[in-house]
């Protein structure tokens, strides 16, 4: 019963050591050159950006599920990092890629969530991403 004091004070402190992000959707980024040459029957690979910014990472994990309704594609994207605690200056993306297969050329709605993209196979333009896919290495 010595050390019984202390346990509400872990309590208290036990979260901060070990803070838990989840992500259940994110920003959606094609490569734009692999639109423009898109063939029938080729796979597409979609990256969701969870997060482009997980501030001092401990572990991390991402998965992706894909299911297709006709011409929207929804990926069902999600992603857990736990944050390290003390000083720290790091900052790493949290991503996934989501690869979709069994295209025919036409236009595709994209679903993580809220977020959408519209896109065209093949489409010689690059479609207008979010910033955030700037993060991405094809």
């Amino acid at each position: 019963m010595r050390y019984a004091r202390l346990v509400p004070l872990l309590l208290v402190f036990a979260p901060a050591c070990a803070e838990q992000h989840n992500y259940s959707e994110g920003e959606i980024c094609v490569d734009a050159p692999a639109l423009a040459s898109f063939a029938a029957g080729d796979e597409l690979e979609v990256v969701v950006v969870l997060d482009d910014c997980m501030a001092c990472p401990k572990d991390f994990n991402a998965n992706c599920e894909v299911d297709r309704q006709g011409s929207t594609i929804n990926l069902h994207a999600g992603g857990v990092y736990t944050q390290r605690s003390g000083p720290c200056d790091t900052c790493l993306t949290l991503s996934v890629a989501c690869i979709v297969g069994g295209l025919e050329p036409g236009n595709y709605t994209i679903r993580s969530g809220d977020q959408t993209l519209e896109i065209s196979l093949p489409q010689a333009d690059a479609p207008e991403l979010d910033p955030t896919c700037d993060v991405v290495k094809w």
